[in-house]
């Protein structure tokens, strides 16, 4: 990637919240975050790039989390922190999940919350190297078992891949989560 690129990603982490790494917000109710200082540059490098070689990620994305430097905070970016990046260590749990229920093709990276349990995540296909928007999660353990049984069914469509770019705009845009093209 150029300079400009990784200028800009640098701007991106800069101008986002980081959590405690202690913090999950997957594990507190509504995905509440825990933004506790503004973003900055990590250094955990080897660490990083370790954990890389077993998550298939690429382009901005793999950047962002080198950048990032710690594989134990969550980045939260738009309007009141609505988008979390998950912390690289749970990138790499549900891609193993994944993985053992024969996915290949989803690796969930960031989400927002969506109501009665339900949340969006995106995606990331190692595949195309494109990102895909789906629904995860529900009102009770019957519906979110039956939205993960679709995410690891899913093959994903040219008509719902994005460039990361599309998720950028999301975020600065602050898209109405109803708005967002999901496959699923």
């Amino acid at each position: 990637m150029d300079r400009k690129v990784c200028r800009d990603l640098v701007r991106f982490i800069e101008t986002g919240n980081l959590s405690d790494p202690s913090y999950e917000s997957h594990s507190n109710p509504f995905f509440i975050g825990n933004p506790v200082k503004t973003g900055e540059i990590g250094f955990n490098t080897l660490e990083i790039n370790n954990l890389l070689q077993e998550i298939p990620i690429k382009g901005k994305l793999k950047i962002i989390y080198q950048i990032l430097g710690n594989k134990d905070i969550e980045l939260y970016k738009g309007i009141d922190n609505k988008w979390t990046f998950l912390k690289l260590e749970t990138v790499q749990f549900y891609y193993d999940m994944y993985k053992k229920n024969n996915q290949f093709r989803s690796i969930d990276f960031a989400k927002t919350y969506h109501g009665l349990g339900h949340y969006i995540v995106v995606s990331f296909d190692p595949q195309t190297c494109k990102i895909y928007y789906k629904i995860a999660g529900g009102s009770c353990g019957i519906s979110a078992d039956a939205n993960f049984k679709l995410a690891c069914e899913y093959i994903p469509q040219e008509s719902h891949l994005f460039d990361f770019s599309h998720f950028e705009k999301i975020i600065n845009e602050n898209t109405d989560v109803d708005s967002i093209p999901r496959a699923i």
